[in-house]
């Protein structure tokens, strides 16, 4: 099964298609500066020198990054070539001592035939420093995938489950999806009626998946009242079946309870953004605190006891 860390795949995947300019720049430093810590330096951009043609420096290895992001890969294709024949010079004249030269970009494919001509004369040039490129795969194992839990929440904040503001709006065609899909099944195995305040550690999450929980717990108010006012009861009652169904079918699977967590809320999801993944963490959270998914603790009992 995928660990907990492979939930922000798709989180580096977004920040690398969609992140350009100054917000890759960022990106890249953010990232950098959690896995080398002390033995990174980023240049800011003032004075008569800028930013000294940097973007950031490994201070051991004396590498000097700069990165280029365009808008689209055209122009990476038109310009890229030129800007590392413009700008080495003065890299050199700003960074004496450097060893290593990395160009970290966005383009998505190979590198274009012009830029990697320019690469190769720029190494015949300049024999005693090593010139690279990072692409997507780079970034990746160089630096996203040596980052912790915590840090990885902090370079993808929109990872934490946004939940405010949800609205009736927000939930109902949610609700709606799961009474029409459900339809008249309303076969019910009940799960207990309270659960006890020890069923978050009970279930093994993650801190990760802790916060998410505790977020949508403060707006289940919104649920609730929504299925307490179907013109409809027996709605209710499918949508009660549906989600412990869903449950049982993804516990069966053999899923951790991260995993359980996130399957849930793409179930729930119809499409995927940020308004509804929040809609669906407080639709999970209100059947969650009513013990229809995952285990409640017992009263002093184990893990057994309560499958």
């Amino acid at each position: 099964m995928a660990d907990t860390k492979q939930q922000f795949n798709d989180f580096f995947d977004r920040r690398f298609k969609d992140a350009k300019g100054d917000d890759f720049e960022k990106w890249f430093v953010a990232m950098a500066s959690y896995v080398w810590g002390d033995d990174f330096e980023s240049i800011k951009a003032g004075g008569p020198y800028g930013d000294k043609k940097c973007d950031g420096h490994k201070i051991s290895e004396e590498i000097i990054f700069q990165c280029y992001a365009p808008a689209d890969s055209s122009t990476f294709t038109k310009k890229a070539a030129n800007k590392m024949a413009d700008s080495f010079p003065e890299v050199i004249r700003f960074w004496p001592n450097m060893k290593k030269w990395v160009l970290v970009h966005n383009n998505a494919g190979d590198l274009p035939a012009k830029v990697h001509n320019k690469l190769e004369k720029l190494r015949e040039k300049y024999p005693d420093i090593e010139l690279k490129t990072w692409e997507r795969e780079c970034l990746k194992a160089e630096l996203h995938d040596k980052l912790s839990l915590r840090q990885l929440e902090d370079i993808y904040p929109e990872s934490r489950g946004k939940i405010e503001p949800v609205k009736l709006e927000h939930i109902k065609p949610l609700l709606d999806k799961i009474i029409k899909e459900a339809g008249d099944s309303l076969d019910f195995n009940d799960f207990g009626d309270t659960p006890r305040p020890e069923k978050i550690d009970f279930n093994d999450f993650s801190e990760r998946s802790k916060k998410i929980i505790h977020r949508g717990l403060v707006q289940v108010a919104i649920v609730r009242d929504y299925i307490n006012n179907l013109s409809k009861p027996e709605n209710a009652d499918k949508i009660q079946n549906s989600m412990k169904e869903k449950y049982k079918e993804l516990k069966d699977y053999e899923y951790s309870s991260d995993e359980l967590l996130q399957e849930l809320i793409k179930w729930v999801r119809i499409v995927e953004n940020d308004e509804q993944r929040a809609a669906a963490v407080v639709i999970i959270a209100y059947f969650f605190e009513s013990c229809d998914i995952f285990k409640n603790a017992p009263v002093g009992g184990s893990h057994a006891d309560a499958d």
